[in-house]
């Protein structure tokens, strides 16, 4: 009787030992898989990381060209209001058009109101032609095509 219950006990050990040790293997398997796993998303995060950066410089970059753009429009179109004192559009479309530049800087103008500036725009882009002045020329298409792009 003591011999059987060894023996269960025995094959009990060898059977937890058994199951141990390939536990043991599962579980080392499931730990370097888990490792990989954790390397690679790793790398991705470095990678979005450099990719983010390069975004915000890209970013910073378009920031200062529309700067520069809305600076060389407001200049020119102020020196063209200025050269032109004789400009046959009303003084009211004058104003109106100053309001809704502004609007557009602040990306606030609606579709209706980028429609009604590309028209006084394109009363003055007609005195620009007619005057022979590249430079507003230039920056009334600039500020019209920035206007545009609202129109629905």
């Amino acid at each position: 009787m003591i011999d059987t219950f060894v023996s269960i006990v025995v094959t009990i050990f060898a059977a937890v030992f058994g199951w141990l040790f390939i536990l043991n293997g599962k579980i080392r398997e499931i730990d370097g898989t888990f490792k990989e796993f954790k390397e690679h998303v790793n790398n991705r995060f470095d990678q979005l990381e450099k990719q983010s950066s390069k975004l915000e410089d890209l970013l910073i970059r378009l920031a200062r060209i529309e700067y520069a753009v809305n600076r060389f429009i407001e200049y020119t179109v102020n020196r063209f209001e200025e050269k032109n004192k004789g400009n046959p559009i009303s003084i009211e479309k004058i104003k109106r058009r100053r309001e809704l530049t502004e609007k557009l800087k602040r990306r606030e103008i609606s579709s209706d109101e980028a429609k009604e500036l590309c028209e006084i725009l394109d009363e003055e882009l007609e005195e620009a032609k007619r005057l022979n002045d590249t430079a507003s020329i230039v920056a009334i298409l600039l500020l019209r095509g920035i206007a545009e792009s609202f129109i629905k």
